[in-house]
């Protein structure tokens, strides 16, 4: 028997998939988890739709590998952790639509330190010559290694378009960053 859902938020976790529900947009939801999963298929379907038609056009340079002269995790708190040897891949789909993705290498380490101060990480771009640029809260996954002394890939994409920032805005936001280090050398 189906259940309905009215103006209350409700989360349905499905083996390792978690989903909020908000307001009126799920009623009769089915506790028949093969059900539960069309709805999330369609639910996930509808948000990468939004998504990708949100971004449209946001990428100013065309397809290829462009390196980061320096790149950084940030947090609300204004720490930092450096990512380094970062290259930004732009490719196109096969509609054409162009999508940014990237790799770099970071200590996962100090990444958890980042994630005691906030749950949500911004990812800072300087590509040289006034192309620098903020991430929101991008797609993150990271090996998980957790010694001090080693560093693993890190992959990301955006979840939103990034934000280009004026070259004096950047420096003055470094300016403000506490970069955690570790004690051993690179």
């Amino acid at each position: 028997m189906p259940i309905t859902i009215r103006k209350k938020r409700v989360e349905f976790f499905i083996w390792s998939v978690k989903v909020n529900y908000k307001g009126d947009c799920c009623s009769n939801v089915s506790l028949h988890p093969a059900a539960d999963i069309d709805i999330l298929k369609g639910f996930h379907k509808a948000q990468e739709t939004k998504r990708v038609k949100a971004m449209d056009n946001w990428i100013p340079f065309g397809e290829g590998e462009y390196l980061v002269e320096q790149a950084l995790l940030v947090t609300v708190n204004d720490s930092a952790v450096t990512v380094d040897d970062v290259i930004v891949e732009i490719y196109a789909d096969q509609q054409g639509q162009r999508h940014l993705r990237g790799r770099g290498r970071v200590r996962n380490i100090l990444m958890v330190e980042l994630l005691e101060d906030s749950d949500d990480l911004d990812l800072l771009l300087d590509f040289g010559e006034g192309f620098k640029f903020l991430l929101k809260e991008p797609n993150l996954h990271a090996g998980k290694v957790f010694s001090p002394d080693v560093k693993s890939v890190l992959q990301f994409t955006p979840q939103n378009p990034w934000q280009q920032i004026p070259p004096d805005e950047f420096e003055a936001l470094l300016s403000r960053l506490r970069i955690l280090t570790s004690d051993l050398g690179s």
